[in-house]
């Protein structure tokens, strides 16, 4: 169970980091192939992405662009396990 991921960018109060390395990097835990063209890329429910980015000294607001989902039907007791790893 995936998502379908666009444009990814963080902020803070003095800087836009737009984030690419999911739609540039061909090896990435919980990422699918990357798709042909090159604007979005599916999870595959437990994708990781390294922010690679310096300390904080403020908020950060992080900006994820979801494409395309579900819907998916999960039963009780998988949701509850779900929520718990959360």
């Amino acid at each position: 169970m995936g998502v379908a991921v666009g444009q990814i960018t963080l902020r803070d109060a003095r800087n836009v980091l737009e984030v690419s390395t999911h739609l540039e990097n061909e090896e990435l835990p919980g990422w699918y192939a990357l798709e042909q063209n090159g604007t979005a890329r599916w999870t595959n429910g437990n994708a990781k992405l390294d922010l690679n980015v310096r300390p904080a000294s403020g908020i950060r607001m992080l900006s994820v662009q979801v494409l395309a989902a579900g819907p998916y039907l999960v039963s009780d007791a998988t949701a509850t396990q779900l929520a718990k790893r959360a």
